[in-house]
């Protein structure tokens, strides 16, 4: 029996590769991932689904989706990785590191900054993935509607007012039309089904929510992606509990939408710390750190953004002595080592109960002058789950 790969998928293995991960992810044979996920599981992006394979089947693969995203100002480009999948019989055999290895080198060599894996496993954390991000997750009942308010779920003619109000938001994925048009028909939100919900205010599309649908009877439903007048997405959150026959939704807003804090908090009855969905992790650190000069310019000056020096050092993230990895920054003299890149990666979204500084070496007033520019706003995957 030979062994081909890690290389990327033939168009016409598609099927094939459809039939491991619905056996991994819907092994009660219900929906089909390729349905589901037609942005990340389509011939155009088989350059970016690597594979292992024996000569009767596909034994292991883990998928991307390259993105750009958009963080307060700030362009870095992303893959959103998921799909990681091993066939049951094949497993204890390092596939899995193997085409993660694969999948993480291909991504840093077409210049990707950050790695956005949809899961926390050691797969994962081993290689400098963490979780990031301060959010807080509100708990909303359901409620009335608003008289002034007119609710009611989109249709895919609205699709251009939807978009433009997430391109207004200032931490957000880039996303296409096509991307935009093709995961509204499959009606699959962040792995479940669901709604698209728009409020429209004097005749204008005002805001909308994406919710999706509760797992299980008696739960929630959760509002996985909104955008536009807080106020108005917060105030007709309840009806649309109301309208979906749940008793409450739950709304995951970050630390730094302090409109959103205050819309959503004035109408929930609880709410609890969150991080951002899955973990992250820095890829190619001196330039993710580079394409922060402008807002370091901004925060703390421009002389001081010009005099950074940024490097790195280390094995790489594609295996997992890179949790070793060292990010280096200098100044003149002075410089600072930040020891992990797990820890690089938490020094650029922060994330709830991380330390006042990462693990370092070095100077540590180098990094406290960072702070006026970070961290990051860490984003959340609503549509773009993969």
């Amino acid at each position: 029996m030979s062994i081909e790969g890690p290389r990327p998928v033939r168009p016409d293995e598609l099927p094939e590769l459809g039939t491991l991960l619905n056996r991994t992810f819907r092994p009660d044979m219900t929906g089909d991932m390729a349905d589901e996920f037609p942005v990340l599981l389509n011939a155009e992006n088989a350059g970016n689904l690597i594979i292992i394979r024996d000569n009767e089947r596909i034994l292991s693969h883990a998928g991307m989706l390259l993105r750009q995203g958009m963080f307060e100002g700030v362009g870095l480009k992303l893959a959103l990785v998921g799909s990681v999948a091993t066939a049951e019989e094949a497993r204890g055999r390092g596939y899995a590191t193997t085409v993660m290895n694969a999948l993480l080198d291909r991504a840093a060599c077409l210049g990707t900054h950050l790695a956005w894996i949809s899961g926390g496993r050691g797969l994962y954390t081993s290689r400098g993935a963490a979780a990031v991000g301060c959010f807080r997750q509100f708990t909303v009942p359901a409620g009335r509607e608003e008289k002034d308010l007119d609710l009611r779920e989109l249709r895919e003619e609205d699709l251009p007012a939807m978009a433009a109000l997430h391109r207004r938001e200032p931490v957000r994925l880039f996303r296409t039309m096509d991307d935009l048009r093709a995961t509204f028909r499959t009606r699959w939100i962040m792995n479940g089904p669901g709604h698209f919900w728009g409020i429209w205010r004097n005749d204008c599309l005002a805001a909308y929510l994406a919710v999706r649908e509760p797992r299980g009877a008696g739960k929630p439903a959760t509002l996985v992606e909104f955008a536009g007048d807080r106020s108005v997405a917060a105030a007709s959150a309840p009806a649309v509990a109301s309208r979906m026959n749940v008793q409450a939704l739950l709304v995951d807003v970050a630390s730094e939408d302090s409109s959103a804090h205050r819309a959503f908090g004035a109408v929930a009855d609880s709410s609890e710390p969150a991080f951002t969905h899955g973990t992250m992790m820095m890829l190619r650190m001196a330039d993710c750190m580079d394409a922060l000069r402008p807002r370091i310019a901004e925060c703390v000056g421009q002389e001081f953004a010009a005099s950074l020096r940024f490097s790195e050092s280390g094995v790489g993230p594609g295996v997992p002595e890179g949790r070793t990895d060292r990010l280096r920054i200098e100044r003149g003299t002075e410089w600072v080592e930040v020891l992990e890149r797990a820890e690089a990666t938490r020094l650029l979204f922060g994330g709830e109960g991380s330390p006042d500084l990462p693990a370092h070496e070095g100077s540590a007033a180098l990094l406290k002058a960072l702070r006026p520019a970070l961290p990051l706003p860490a984003p959340w995957y609503g549509l773009d789950y993969c």
